[in-house]
């Protein structure tokens, strides 16, 4: 599988895809793709009695195959911190004021933690195949919880399944 995940045209708002600016390299495993790098920068929660801190940021997975990727679905694996991360299905355009702020139309219920294979939810809403040369955006929403000291060796994968017609 051929997919490749690419930052948004502006880190801090959203928008377009930028494909010049790849999030990370690929590591494909069957018919499972996973990008490896860093998507955000290192979070640190308020350690005096402050809320929990939430950082959105949005990616794009670009389909590089020749052929359509059907069924695609997203899940999580190897996370340092279940719970902590999540995401929402996203359009192009979506925006949303900074990195703190949810993105614009978006609420709580529409960030989805699916933890495992057998959890995968579909990359489209309406269970759309990524035609070849087509891209699809997500936001990532970080919660840190309050109080909860930063670890820059946390990690986890953002894992795309699908058949490649």
């Amino acid at each position: 599988m051929q997919v490749k995940w690419y930052h948004s045209a502006s880190p801090t708002t959203g928008g377009e895809i930028d494909t010049s600016n790849l999030v990370g390299s690929l590591v494909e495993e069957g018919s499972q793709a996973a990008p490896t790098g860093d998507v955000a920068e290192t979070l640190t929660s308020e350690l005096d009695g402050g809320a929990d801190t939430v950082f959105y940021r949005k990616i794009h997975a670009k389909n590089h195959e020749a052929t359509e990727i059907r069924d695609p679905r997203l899940f999580f694996s190897m996370l340092s911190y279940p719970g902590q991360l999540s995401f929402a299905r996203a359009s192009d355009s979506d925006t949303s004021a900074d990195n703190w702020t949810m993105p614009y139309g978006y609420e709580d219920e529409d960030f989805l933690s699916p933890n495992a294979i057998e959890d995968a939810v579909p990359l489209f809403a309406d269970t759309s195949d990524l035609d070849a040369g087509d891209s699809a955006a997500i936001w990532l929403r970080f919660t840190i919880p309050d109080g909860m000291a930063s670890d820059p060796s946390a990690t986890g994968r953002i894992n795309l399944k699908g058949n490649v017609a």
